[in-house]
């Protein structure tokens, strides 16, 4: 041993009553105390001693030199057990490895932790007491555990988890997480928090939460940090945002509020819809995605082709344009969809776009706020418009019509089209085509501007194939 150095001495008395075989153990700095006893620095056996009645004392004795150092001791614990006899009250920077304690105290001084350490008792966090995980080891919270109380000078900086425990209809709070008092079974719930310079998840603050729970039911809960975790965030118009979802995106998944005045910092929100494992963190508005997009997917039939879409939230969008891009053609505008304004719950869209031309289809949203910006969600995939199987004369539309409308046909291989009008007498009033075609899906247009009201024809020809259908003109 050295000058100046404290240790931790643990002595056992293993006694055997009405026998001879009694044992003295001793350990210097042991390193775990989870329950198993560890081999001993040195034993002793005195065959001839029977302790029948107990170790009723302990000495401890100095050299009686002049230049001898007095020991000081300062704490002394007795219990039945290796676990009894962790110590309660740790006062200097030290590192400690993996074990578990039932009661400890970090006292003005820097813990770090060397392995995944467990709580299953009472963590006191005094006087500027911190504890550092390092790497990936974590500081567990047994159920039977009680929550350690924080402050900006006593703090858990790192990984920590609070393992599963019954919930129910009860409130909790734990690691800084306050699930309010509900009538809703939220079941069992585990918290898991990562704080300080690890803790920076997407722009966040360095402070992120990742929730589980075994019951569907719904419940509000708040969060609560100190200040000096707003990595630079403007708390003035904060915001909870959840990361993870069918395409792992950061949103916000609650309204902007003011937290800049209190310290800690506490934020709430109404969506505790965990179980699924997302991670929750607190940014400002200036890091919020105006729409989330959840998905965005298509299906095309014959000619035409659904696009549907999905989102999470949105604010302040105006609404999609979609746009199309055919093959050797740019990008054109071919409807709009109005959108929610602001809102924080799922929104489903689709629409349909009839009569495309054979070939591969791009499409794409533009997504619209109420101040004009915009972003582009693309579809990934291209929309493929096969060729048809017959030959097809499609009913005008819209049909009756002023002063134009269109007629659409399918042709199954290469031919030559003939397309023309004729009124009721027989006549040819207009040619609207008259050329070769490779198989696949047509559109033409028929303006009958300088036509007078009444019934017309239009017929198709196409190799062996021929059709006449009627149209209205109505002015």
């Amino acid at each position: 041993m050295e000058l100046g150095t404290s240790y931790m001495i643990v002595i056992a008395y293993q006694i055997v009553g009405g026998a001879s075989n009694d044992i003295v153990k001793m350990w210097i700095n042991p390193v775990s105390f989870n329950g198993s006893e560890p081999s001993p620095d040195l034993s002793a056996t005195n065959a001839g001693t029977d302790l029948t009645s107990g170790v009723q004392k302990i000495f401890m004795r100095q050299d009686a030199l002049a230049t001898t150092p007095a020991i000081i001791i300062d704490e002394m614990r007795v219990g039945t057990s290796w676990v009894d006899i962790t110590p309660s009250v740790i006062s200097e920077n030290v590192t400690i490895p993996a074990r578990t304690f039932n009661i400890i105290t970090v006292d003005n001084a820097a813990v770090t932790l060397s392995g995944s350490d467990t709580i299953s008792g009472t963590l006191t966090l005094q006087n500027g007491g911190t504890i550092t995980t390092t790497s990936n080891y974590w500081l567990y919270f047994t159920p039977s555990a009680s929550n350690p109380v924080e402050d900006v000078n006593n703090r858990i900086i790192g990984a920590a988890s609070m393992l599963y425990r019954p919930v129910g209809f009860g409130v909790l709070n734990f690691l800084s997480v306050n699930i309010l008092p509900g009538t809703d079974d939220i079941g069992d719930v585990t918290i898991q928090r990562v704080s300080g310079p690890d803790g920076t998840l997407g722009p966040g603050i360095n402070c992120n939460w990742q929730m589980f729970r075994t019951g569907d039911n719904v419940r509000d809960f708040t969060f609560s940090f100190p200040s000096i975790y707003d990595n630079g965030r403007d708390m003035t118009h904060a915001a909870v945002f959840e990361f993870g979802g069918p395409i792992s995106i950061w949103y916000q998944v609650g309204p902007t509020v003011d937290i800049s005045a209190s310290n800690p910092r506490v934020i709430g929100v109404s969506r505790f819809t965990g179980g699924s494992g997302f991670w929750w963190s607190v940014s400002d508005e200036n890091h919020k995605v105006p729409v989330e997009m959840e998905s965005f997917n298509s299906a095309a039939n014959g000619n035409r082709v659904e696009l549907k879409w999905t989102t999470t939230y949105e604010i302040n969008n105006s609404g999609f344009d979609i746009e199309r891009k055919s093959p050797g053609k740019d990008w054109i505008k071919i409807a709009n969809v109005p959108g929610q304004g602001t809102s924080y719950h799922t929104n489903n869209y689709s629409f349909t776009e009839v009569n495309l031309s054979t070939g591969r289809h791009k499409y794409r949203l533009k997504q619209i706020d109420y101040n004009g910006s915009y972003k582009y969600y693309e579809l990934q995939n291209e929309v493929v418009i096969g060729v048809p199987n017959k030959f097809v004369l499609n009913q005008n539309y819209p049909n009756p019509f002023n002063p134009s409308t269109t007629i659409n046909f399918e042709i199954p291989n290469a031919n030559f089209v003939s397309l023309k009008i004729y009124d009721t007498n027989g006549r040819e009033i207009s040619s609207l085509l008259n050329e070769l075609k490779n198989a696949g899906y047509y559109s033409v247009k028929f303006n009958a501007a300088n036509l007078s009201s009444g019934i017309y024809f239009y017929k198709i020809q196409a190799g062996g194939f021929s059709a006449v259908k009627k149209l209205m003109l109505v002015k």
